[in-house]
């Protein structure tokens, strides 16, 4: 895993000038056979989740995997666009 390293965590993309976030471009497959998380890209992610795109399940587990990848509590990422879209994008806080 690339990128800088803030206080014991590396993170996928440099921080916003003068801020302490990041924010990562992720691509959802939901209701996928077998959970799956990709890095293409130092800011950009792909991952399949099992949980089914309605009722908010299948973000939920998207920024839980994102917080394990991270290693951060999952209250630290924020969807900021893409809420209902296959393609988000996503804030993370450190």
């Amino acid at each position: 895993m690339s990128g800088i390293k803030k206080g014991g965590l590396k993170l996928a993309c440099p921080p916003k000038a003068g801020t302490q976030e990041s924010i990562v471009s992720v691509t959802v497959f939901a209701s996928a056979k077998k959970e799956k998380f990709i890095k293409k890209d130092k800011c950009k992610f792909e991952i399949f989740v099992k949980e089914p795109a309605m009722q908010n399940l299948a973000n939920r587990r998207v920024l839980q995997l994102l917080a394990e990848y991270f290693e951060l509590l999952p209250r630290n990422l924020e969807i900021i666009s893409g809420h209902r879209s296959p393609r988000k994008k996503i804030k993370i806080k450190f």
